[in-house]
């Protein structure tokens, strides 16, 4: 899903240069930055807020537990 976000615009920024339309270049080049930027800011968030996989495996191991707990009959 990166190559999505950033191969076009790179591309573009290719092509601006070879026909030596600056507008064109300048442009895709702040469209380029800007994809660059928010897959680097999505990624940081997700690495200080979202959930590791130790936290996930501790998580599913306490889901067994209360599963087990509200299986039993009560005696």
């Amino acid at each position: 899903m990166i190559a999505v976000a950033l191969v076009p615009p790179a591309a573009t920024v290719g092509i601006g240069i070879a026909w030596g339309n600056t507008a064109l270049a300048v442009g895709s080049g702040v469209s380029l930055l800007v994809n660059i930027l928010s897959i680097n800011l999505a990624a940081l968030l997700v690495l200080w807020y979202g959930v590791s996989a130790v936290q996930m495996v501790s998580y599913r191991a306490d889901q067994k537990d209360v599963l087990q707990a509200c299986q039993r009959s009560p005696d």
